[in-house]
């Protein structure tokens, strides 16, 4: 079982999560934003992305960055392409140093 950091907790992330999930990983989900985090915490769900998909108990959801990668193994890396680098940027301050980083973002910058 891998320490899995996903950042980016839109439906991609979401899905990316479960399906990790279901592979028997422990699982931390990232949102940036403070609110979407409490509100996906208390419901479990994504109702405007992901309607009727739960959130499994197991995962763990935090808008806190630091607390999101601490001792993790593999971060994935499913924020929006534009804010890509300022995400990269914010965890150069965090010290993470997973053992395999994966950009799993779609578009262009």
């Amino acid at each position: 079982m891998a320490r899995v950091s996903i950042l980016g907790a839109g439906s991609w992330g979401i899905a990316l999560a479960t399906s990790l999930l279901e592979n028997q990983h422990q699982i931390t989900l990232w949102e940036f934003d403070p609110g979407a985090a409490a509100t996906l915490n208390r419901l479990r769900e994504e109702p405007d992305k992901l309607p009727g998909i739960k959130l499994p108990p197991e995962i763990t959801v935090t808008d806190n960055l630091l607390s999101a990668v601490e001792n993790t193994e593999l971060l994935l890396l499913v924020v929006p392409a534009q804010v890509m680098r300022s995400v990269v940027e914010q965890l150069k301050t965090t010290g993470c140093d997973p053992e395999a980083v994966v950009a799993c973002a779609k578009g262009i910058e």
